[in-house]
């Protein structure tokens, strides 16, 4: 979760996040799926949402 965290402004796929803890990236998934019951990719675009959404309600 905090390597998704903190990639939010940069490019951020499941085959990034996969090949930065060495690991293929159908394993991340199936491990991902798992333990939070979703995919990994709809978790990277829910936290994208909260924090647009942060954004949006801090500036005026």
């Amino acid at each position: 979760m905090l390597l998704v965290s903190r990639s939010l402004y940069e490019k951020c796929t499941v085959a990034d996040i996969a090949a930065r803890l060495s690991v293929s990236a159908d394993h991340l998934e199936r491990v991902f799926y798992k333990s939070m019951h979703m995919r990994l990719a709809g978790y990277i675009n829910a936290e994208k949402i909260k924090e647009a959404q942060e954004l949006l309600r801090s500036t005026k």
